[in-house]
């Protein structure tokens, strides 16, 4: 594994923004659906075939798998612009190129 450079590149307003904007939507999707579970059937759709038939039948305990990847996926982001030096790069980073990449 290459040796990436350490640097701390500012955020933007618009950043900033964008990053509580997730906040918020994985705050909201995580008690919404505390709040709905109980009104979930026990049985819901999980899958469809291209005529839009359900062929596919889960507990709703798979709204939960749901929940977990969203934030899942959330908390990666997060950690990857946190600490870019951790990331892959398709190119070799240098201090000249580090931002731009």
């Amino acid at each position: 594994m290459r040796k990436q450079p350490k640097i701390k590149i500012p955020k933007s307003t618009s950043i900033l923004i964008l990053d509580l904007l997730a906040l918020s939507l994985c705050v909201f999707y995580v008690v919404y659906t505390a709040l709905s579970y109980a009104n979930l059937p026990d049985k819901i759709p999980i899958h469809y075939d291209l005529s839009g038939e359900v062929d596919g039948i889960g507990g709703k305990s798979v709204i939960l798998l749901l929940v977990g990847i969203g934030l899942r996926l959330f908390l990666m982001h997060r950690v990857g612009n946190e600490y870019p030096h951790t990331c892959n790069y398709a190119v070799q980073v240098t201090e000249d190129n580090a931002v731009a990449q």
